[in-house]
């Protein structure tokens, strides 16, 4: 786990250690929920990285450039809605999806790709980042599929559509 106090430690965003492997970055200044998502997240196979305050959240998002940004929204000082609007301002950051969790139920905010009411539902939750954090793929070419190619990140509104667009391409065996 890589906390707010060794994050320059975090491997560069150009990094992996395995194909599979995503950056989570999670956004939480209680101890014991930030070591319950390490469970999840460990158990996935993914690696955290955690911050206790908004502002430090917003910086680590910038610097890691993590594949999804898990955070409370009740933060000290600066709010979780403060930090997603921070996040989709930023041109480095507008694209990463963002799941927000707090134990208020919420409709919707702008630029949240996910809301999840606590208690969480460990195994759902972790069924969600499956299909976020889905292994980046090259595109492939298949002559005369038409598809588009497949993409590892959501674009404009978030993970809005996400799981049509990474669709895995089907190789028909005629054009082969």
């Amino acid at each position: 786990m890589l906390d707010a106090t060794s994050h320059s430690s975090a491997p560069p965003p150009t990094s992996r250690t395995s194909a599979a492997e995503r950056r989570v970055l999670y956004i939480d200044d209680v101890p014991s929920r930030v070591a319950d998502m390490y469970g999840i997240i460990k158990g996935e196979g993914h690696h955290l990285i955690t911050a206790p305050t908004g502002e430090l959240g917003v910086d680590l998002a910038r610097t890691c450039q993590p594949d999804v940004v898990i955070l409370e929204l009740a933060l000290p000082r600066m709010t979780g809605a403060d930090a997603i609007v921070r996040l989709r301002e930023d041109v480095e950051t507008t694209a990463i999806p963002i799941i927000a969790l707090s134990s208020a139920p919420c409709s919707s905010a702008p630029g949240l790709s996910m809301y999840c009411r606590r208690p969480l539902d460990v195994a759902g939750f972790a069924r969600l980042l499956r299909e976020l954090l889905v292994p980046a793929r090259e595109p492939v070419s298949v002559r005369g599929s038409g598809n588009p190619p497949v993409r590892s990140r959501p674009t404009g509104d978030g993970a809005r559509g996400l799981a049509e667009k990474r669709k895995p391409l089907r190789r028909s065996s005629a054009g082969q």
